[in-house]
């Protein structure tokens, strides 16, 4: 599971959901889909 927490907005969302016997860790294009959600929420 991937959670960011907004700090300005004291909320907290679920970014990504999957199991570890499918997949280790995330991949470069996935590190940067979350990161462009990330800069546009801030």
């Amino acid at each position: 599971m991937i959670y960011y927490h907004f700090v300005s907005a004291s909320q907290i969302a679920l970014l990504m959901i999957y199991p570890k016997n499918e997949q280790q860790d995330l991949t470069i294009d996935e590190r940067k889909a979350l990161k462009a959600v990330i800069e546009q929420w801030r």
